[in-house]
């Protein structure tokens, strides 16, 4: 009998640099999204809006502080109505939030 590599995660290092979304709204929305969310250490910060079809239809990259941060997203009026996936990314971790388009 042979048994495989034991390998071990460290769950706490990836949370302690976690992107997390606290809030986006309003949901659903028209026009624009308030985004606020936290963010464990300064650093670039990737924000994709996501069709139901997984097509990127937005992309942006920005830079965030420490702690509590906010970003306003203002083209909304240019989309379809429906589902979308709002999908904050750092070299770390990433979060996703589900936002319907009226």
């Amino acid at each position: 009998v042979s048994y495989s590599e034991i390998r071990s995660v460290n769950f706490f290092k990836l949370l302690l640099n976690a992107v997390r979304i606290i809030e986006a709204g309003p949901n659903p929305f028209e026009s624009h999204i308030n985004v606020k969310y936290s963010n464990e250490k300064d650093g670039e910060v990737l924000i994709q809006l996501i069709s139901t079809q997984g097509v990127v239809v937005h992309q942006e990259k920005i830079q965030a502080s420490k702690g509590e941060n906010h970003y306003l997203f203002t083209n909304g009026d240019s989309f379809q109505p429906g589902i979308y996936m709002l999908k904050m990314i750092t070299e770390d971790s990433n979060d996703i939030k589900k936002l319907i388009k009226k």
